[in-house]
This record gives C-alpha cells, sequence and structure tokens, in this order.
C-alpha cells in the first residue's frame, strides 16, 4: 500500500510540474531565458538538436525554411521540447577509442593503445578494432560531434583535423582518461536548433 502511495504521489507531482513547464516554456522566447528557468529544476535542461543527430526529431521539418519552426514543440518518449532559435552547427564526424585510468591502470591502457595504432598504420579499420579489443576495457564510440566540443575537449587544432587523422589524446585538464582519435568525416554545416525540454506527462483524452 505504501509503495502504490509513493508511486501515486510521484506520479502526481510529475503530473503538475509538467503542466506548469508547459506554460512557463510557453512564454520563452531566448536562449538566456530558457537558461534561467532550466537552472531552477533538475528535469529541464537547454540543448541544441540538430539534422545529423536527432534525424527523428527532423523528419518534418523543412531545413531550408529553419525559422518557420522556432517557437514549435515536439514531444517524443515522455519529453517535450521547445525550439527557441534556429542556427547551422558544425559538427564533426569522430571515432573515439577510450580508456579510464580510474578502472584500468595506465601501463595496460598505453600497451593497448600502442597496438591499436600498429593496426590502424596498417589499415585495420575502428570497427575492426572494436571486434577485436571489444572484450577489453576500451570504450568505442563513433558519432557526429560539435567541432568546438571536439578541439576544446582533446586540446586539437582545427585545422589539424582532416579525415583520416588520427590521434592519441589526453582529456584537457584531467588525467584520467586516454585513447586515439580518427577524423571519420571532415567538419560541415548543420541545420540545428537551440531547444529547451522538459519531462511531460501523457495528456489524458
Amino acid at each position: 500500500m505504501r509503495i502504490l502511495l509513493t508511486t501515486f504521489t510521484c506520479l502526481s507531482m510529475l503530473f503538475c510540474f509538467s503542466q506548469n513547464h508547459e506554460e512557463n516554456i510557453s512564454a520563452i522566447k531566448t536562449i538566456e531565458q530558457a537558461n534561467s528557468y532550466a537552472a531552477s529544476f533538475r528535469e529541464v535542461s537547454v540543448s541544441i538538436v540538430n539534422a545529423e543527430k536527432d534525424v527523428m526529431f527532423f523528419d518534418d521539418i523543412d531545413t531550408s525554411n529553419l525559422e518557420k519552426y522556432v517557437g514549435t514543440s515536439k514531444t517524443f518518449y515522455g519529453r517535450t521540447t521547445k525550439l527557441i532559435e534556429d542556427s547551422m552547427l558544425t559538427l564533426i564526424n569522430v571515432q573515439v577509442i577510450s580508456f579510464d585510468l580510474t578502472t584500468t591502470s595506465k601501463e595496460t591502457a598505453e600497451l593497448l593503445v600502442s597496438q591499436m595504432n600498429k593496426r590502424l598504420d596498417n589499415g585495420e579499420t575502428f570497427w575492426g578494432l572494436k571486434k577485436k579489443y571489444g572484450h577489453t576495457s576500451a570504450q568505442f564510440n563513433s558519432s557526429p560531434e560539435p567541432l568546438e566540443s571536439i578541439t576544446g575537449r582533446y586540446n586539437l587544432d582545427a585545422n589539424s583535423l582532416e579525415v583520416g587523422k588520427k590521434f592519441n589524446w589526453e582529456i584537457l585538464g584531467s588525467k584520467d582518461q586516454i585513447g586515439i582519435l580518427i577524423v571519420e568525416k571532415a567538419a560541415h554545416k548543420v541545420p540545428a536548433f537551440y531547444a529547451i525540454s522538459y519531462l511531460s506527462m501523457p495528456k489524458v483524452r
């Protein structure tokens, strides 16, 4: 009984928050207002959605006329997102192999990085390495990322990020991670929106 009561209470609170967010966020027009509002609620966030990473979101958006969609909202998987401002985001597709030195010794990580570099130099692919080293502590990630995020996080010069190049890296300001970064696709412009989103309850019909 206590569990059911707690669940009901939590759902009721979420519904109330959702209703308030819907009303309050409808009045938000600028990124500054969105950031200020999101800072007060854990379930509210400000982000950038883009046509390359958020494919489903852009399914019915005419990317030749982004301004038309500013102020509109969409709900996916219980989260409502309102588009605040249109933009063009510079993305770069990278393949990253990383080791967490808090769980893997530096000696082991450096040995594996060395082995992987040799295989890459001999024509091995990122996906081939993932297949061979997937059982180790190595983490593999392949995705388009904001260029600014990549250059800042890995302390790399944007002009050096040419297709096919690879870099050994340590996270800037941290000694806890090392790895390899491979440039899969050069920097390119992608349609995007600055957006604010919040957890939402399904509407009762």
